[in-house]
């Protein structure tokens, strides 16, 4: 297949992005000039590339046939991170390129979601992100219906693996595990997560680019989760990764209070991947022990 990919330097994309070349799928990856290849410098040699501060979008569905756009990027609104520059790169962006997919008459797009993205955006700290994500979505979903293109929106959940952010929450916490510093102060831990191994969500997308392949199908929207289906409580992943590690560093639990408007439980159904033959292949344990070898 011929594919868009955006954020293919961040963790995501560049995991997706080996995979669909491994695959011997032709990519064309909508970056800046300004992006950290870091994550794929090895491979970015095999891959058109179109630099979106410097060259029309367009541009990008005129190197060949367009089969697929998979819609990976986003601005989270964190540090310097403007109010304007949250809804441009997570409404604006991904609403010009399905605009240009329908257009060019391109199969399918592929939207990035996350679970913040409920009927009742309530999560305090990230609100402007979630507000950002639910408005693309909901544009998505009324285009596909309206042009007849194929809108997967796919609702990721807490995705972890080595390579991640040090600052995200399990990637965290294994680090200073295996530091082994004092302590660490936390909440009561009972609010449940749905915590997915970066392989296993890889590969739930080339599932999916399979049925979209391999089969007919009636429906022009469809909500996809993207998790295990089975949350666990953040003190018991607590409790198991510092088990893990073998760690000395003790916890703090209910040290610190919750987030305004957190969640009691997150998580996915997951019938729909189950029903075209995706089931996550790695236990918390296994992630948890692959991330605290790396």
């Amino acid at each position: 297949m011929n594919i868009i990919l955006t954020g293919a330097t961040g963790y995501l994309g560049s995991h997706l992005l080996k995979v669909l070349l491994d695959l011997k799928h032709q990519v064309i990856v909508l970056k800046r000039t300004t992006s950290n290849e870091e994550r794929i410098k090895e491979i970015i040699d095999h891959v058109w590339v179109v630099n979106i501060d410097k060259e029309p979008l367009e541009k990008a569905f005129k190197f060949f046939k367009i089969d697929l756009v998979l819609h990976t990027a986003t601005c989270y609104g964190r540090k310097d991170e403007t109010l304007s520059e949250v809804f441009s790169a997570n409404t604006d962006f991904p609403l010009k390129l399905l605009e240009l997919a329908i257009n060019y008459k391109v199969d399918a797009f592929f939207n990035t979601d996350t679970f913040f993205n409920t009927e009742t955006i309530q999560y305090s700290h990230l609100n402007n992100y979630a507000l950002s994500k639910k408005q693309f979505q909901m544009w998505g979903e009324s285009l596909a219906l309206q042009h007849k293109i194929r809108f997967f929106n796919l609702r990721l959940q807490h995705m972890y693996g080595p390579g991640d952010a040090s600052d995200k929450f399990i990637n965290n916490i294994v680090k200073s595990f295996k530091d082994n510093i004092s302590e660490i102060k936390l909440t009561k831990g009972l609010q449940k997560r749905d915590f997915i191994y970066i392989e296993d969500v890889v590969d739930a997308y080339m599932v999916l680019i399979d049925f979209l392949q391999f089969n007919s199908y009636d429906f022009f929207y469809q909500n996809i989760g993207v998790g295990t289906g089975d949350p666990i409580s953040i003190c018991e992943l607590v409790k198991l990764a510092h088990k893990l590690a073998i760690s000395s560093t003790k916890l703090r639990f209910g040290e610190i209070p919750l987030r305004k408007g957190e969640f009691d439980i997150s998580t996915s159904d997951i019938k729909f991947l189950n029903q075209i033959g995706w089931k996550p292949k790695h236990s918390l344990q296994q992630g948890l022990l692959k991330l605290i070898e790396y």
